[in-house]
């Protein structure tokens, strides 16, 4: 299942991104079925940002794929649509390989590293707490 600004119905502070088409290639794929087949996207869906994790050099954007998982995934395949973000989010920074790391998101990842662990891990009562928020920033 994905999100689809046509299916759903969003509050007004939330930022949206679209799938854009990308040119790099992956032998015997075309550009989109690579980046569909990696990360479950849809390339004419509409997707709510439930967090922005900076790691390194690179920004990913916290969405739910199609099969309904939450998944940080690089930024440079969207494109903003509506760039409003939750007032309710919040900003830490945690150390990570002794690199910083940086989520703007919701608290429950904001204010424990093993939980934005788990959510990266897809455990279970991450995943569980990722759809109870999402459930409550649908109008």
């Amino acid at each position: 299942m994905f999100l689809a600004l046509k299916h759903w119905s969003f509050p007004k502070t939330i930022l949206i991104v679209l799938p854009i088409r990308i040119s790099s290639v992956i032998p015997g794929m075309k550009p989109w079925d690579q980046i569909s087949f990696a990360f479950l996207l849809d390339p004419d869906a509409v997707y709510p940002v439930y967090g922005i994790l900076h790691y390194r050099d690179g920004l990913r954007y916290l969405v739910q794929n199609e099969n309904g998982l939450p998944v940080f995934i690089p930024r440079q395949l969207f494109k903003i649509e509506e760039p409003r973000i939750p007032l309710d989010w919040q900003i830490a920074e945690y150390k990570f390989q002794e690199q910083s790391l940086l989520i703007i998101s919701y608290d429950t990842i904001t204010e424990s590293y093993p939980a934005l662990c788990d959510l990266i891990e897809l455990r279970p009562e991450a995943v569980r707490a990722f759809l109870d928020y999402k459930d409550s920033m649908m109008v």
